[in-house]
Parts: structure tokens; sequence; C-alpha cells
């Protein structure tokens, strides 16, 4: 029994040995131990440690740069050479500066360059496109709204390129406009791109229905046509200048394209061909532009000619949509003369009725008779024997442009030759 006890003591000192770490064997003395470096567990190791890669720099989106708010505007006007008789009308930030340059203008704000205009191609492959925007603008204006980059990481940076392209004389134009991205809020970069416009002595090309002949016209719009009495006027200026054209105006309170092609009659004489050509306002909406194809088709069955002839209180968006759908159609912009010769300087109030709607008085209708006229016969016509208005007042109000059909311009245009 005491045997057996000492064998079990033996065998538990063994095993606690074993838990502890500790070796069975007794250690071998080393000779050149205290020569030796003793490593320490927290010493680094001998090999050369990796390299972590350099994280790349954070590129900057366009959408986060913060951009100066725009105060004021102002109309700035650009013309190819000095003889031709309109111009591009474009707004811009009232601060910015025009210096003329060999290659057209620098724009500067506060003394720094900012940006360019010009008429030639700009040698600047190094601006890479980042987003892209196009349109047309009527028949005639077509305009791209860019955003382009250069550079990379940290040290990007944006701008804006707008294109301007349209025929002058047969010859394609193509006037750009750069600009350093933050120098332009939302508001002033969408003006630049939806505003532009073309300015000129008129709105109109003489003589440009000139297929029309002395037969009978309808003229369908809103309560427009009535309060500017462009029936009774019109038919008193043919008359007067011995041209036998009836026009039958209709006015028909808040009246657009879709109430006229929802009125089976009236379709129904416009596609036996009962008229030579109808005159059609009422543009407030895009869905007027799909009503235009409707009517456009109704016409086409009788070879009746329709053209879009805009009232004063229409919209540009709706109208330009119109033109964009019935290309073939012409535009005699009734609207746009009346909004240049107000601009010109010929009173407001004059033209237009104090009401809630601003409806056109009778010698807006005048200035509507005169277009259709210089549209069939491509000249002004005599007023002097007219009984529907007074001619005299009419005569202090446009001054030349009764004898001329061009508005005068009271602003300064810029050239490129």
């Amino acid at each position: 029994m005491k045997k057996f006890s000492l064998i079990l003591i033996a065998i538990l000192l063994l095993t606690a040995m074993l838990l502890c770490g500790c070796e069975l064997t007794d250690e071998v003395a080393d000779p050149d131990a205290s020569d030796k470096k003793t490593t320490d567990a927290t010493e680094a190791p001998t090999e050369a440690p990796t390299e972590k890669p350099t994280e790349a720099k954070k590129t900057i989106k366009y959408w986060e740069i913060k951009c100066r708010s725009i105060k004021g505007y102002k109309d700035e006007h650009f013309a190819v050479s000095d003889d031709v008789d309109r111009d591009l009308t474009l707004q811009l930030p009232s601060d910015w500066k025009l210096d003329k340059t060999a290659d057209g203008y620098t724009i500067s704000r506060d003394g720094e360059e900012i940006g360019k205009i010009s008429n030639k191609p700009l040698a600047d492959r190094a601006w890479e496109l980042v987003e892209d925007y196009k349109k047309v603008i009527g028949k005639e204006l077509a305009v791209e709204k860019n955003i382009e980059s250069m550079g990379e990481g940290e040290d990007i940076r944006f701008r804006y390129r707008y294109k301007y392209k349209f025929e002058e004389n047969g010859t394609g134009v193509e006037i750009s406009l750069t600009v350093n991205y933050e120098e332009l809020d939302g508001n002033a970069a969408d003006k630049l791109y939806h505003n532009a416009k073309f300015s000129a002595s008129s709105t109109m090309i003489d003589g440009m229905l000139d297929d029309m002949a002395d037969e009978d016209y309808l003229i369908l719009g809103n309560s427009f046509i009535g309060t500017s009495n462009i029936g009774e006027i019109v038919d008193d200026l043919f008359m007067t200048n011995q041209k036998y054209c009836m026009f039958y105006a209709i006015s028909r309170g808040y009246a657009s394209v879709a109430t006229y092609i929802a009125d089976h009659d009236l379709m129904s004489r416009i596609e036996r061909g009962d008229y030579k050509g109808v005159f059609i306002c009422g543009f407030y909406s895009e869905g007027e532009a799909d009503n235009l194809v409707v009517l456009e088709n109704a016409c086409k069955k009788s070879n009746t000619r329709l053209v879009i002839f805009p009232a004063h209180n229409e919209f540009e968006g709706p109208i330009n949509l119109a033109q964009t759908k019935c290309p073939e159609l012409p535009l005699l912009n009734w609207k746009g003369e009346l909004d240049m010769l107000i601009e010109s300087g010929v009173d407001k109030w004059e033209l237009c009725w104090d009401d809630q709607h601003l409806h056109s008085t009778e010698y807006a209708g005048l200035i509507g008779a005169i277009m259709i006229y210089r549209a069939f016969y491509g000249e002004m016509p005599t007023l002097d024997r007219m009984t529907s208005i007074d001619i005299s007042h009419a005569r202090e109000l446009f001054g030349s442009y009764l004898e001329t059909g061009k508005i005068e311009k009271d602003y300064s245009i810029n050239y490129f030759n």
C-alpha cells in the first residue's frame, strides 16, 4: 500500500510538470550564449515591412462644388457681323465684363478672367465631356449645355460650355460660351440654356405666305381675338389696300387648340376646304402640340394652309414644342412682335388692357393685321384710309415701324467681325 501511494504521488508530480510547460530533460548549456542577441517578442521582425499602397486622391464631383449666387442679369447681344439683321441674345450675370479679343470676347469678374465667348473653334482638347444636354428653340436655334472636366483627384476642374448653332445667310454659325463651373448657380445656368433667343428688327419674313390668294381665312383663338378686334381691323386693312381676302375671326373665352379640334362642325368645314388658310392661337400647355397635329391633318385633307399665330399671353415652351411637332407649319409670331415693340419702348399699356389677363388692345390687333398683310404680299400696307382704328394715334405709338416694318433697336451689339 505504501508502495502504491508513492507511485501515485510520482504520477501527480509528473502531470503538474507537464501542465506548467516544464521540460523533462536537462537543458544543455550553450558555450556561446553570452555572445548571441536575444530577440524580444515585441521587437520588429528583421524583414523589411511591406509598404501600404498610397490611397488615390478623392475625386470631387461637380455637384459638390458650391457655386456663387447670381444677384442680377443683363441681356447681351451677339452677331456674326454688322450686315445681319438679327442677333443672338443671352442673359448673362450683371457683374460679368466682356472684352474684345481677336477670337471673340473674354469674360471677367472682379478683374479675373473666368471664361470666353467665340464664334471660332476652341483649341482645348484637355477638357473632357461629363454631361451633355441638347434642345432646339423654335426651328432655328440649336442649343447645347455641356459640363466638362480637366485634371483628376483633388485637382480636377469643371466648366460649362454652351453652344448656340444656327444659320445666317445660308452659312452655319456656332457661338460658344465657356465659363468656370462655380461662376453660375442653377438659375443662371438654366437661363443660358433655355432663354437664348434671336432679337431682330422684326420676328417675321416679308412674303413668307406669298402663296395665299384672295379667298376666305379663319383666325381662331380666345378672348384676345375679341379684345384686339383683329378680325375687323385685318378686313379693313386689306380692303384699304384693294386686297379682297375675307377673315372670319372666332373668339372663345379660354379657348386653346383643343377647343377647336373638339368642334366637329368647324373641323368638317376645314376638311372640305371652306377656307384657304387657318391662323391658330391657343398654345398654353405642351399638350397643345398634339392637338395641333390633329388640326394639321384636317387641313391637309383640303390643302388648307395652317399657320401658328400665338396671341400675346401664350407661352414660349408650348409654342416651341408645337413647332417641333409640326415642323412644316409657318410661325407668324404675333406675340413675339408685340414683345419686341414693348422692349423697344412702346408703352405696354397701349398694347395691353390693365386687367387680370393683360388682354390685347386694338393697337395690338393692328400689329397682327399688318403682319398678316406683310406675310401675304411682302410689303408694308397703306394705312391712311382705314376707319376701324385711329391711325394718327397709331403713328404716335409706333413711329417709323408703320412705314418700314422694322423695330428700332435701343441696345448695343457685340460683333465678332
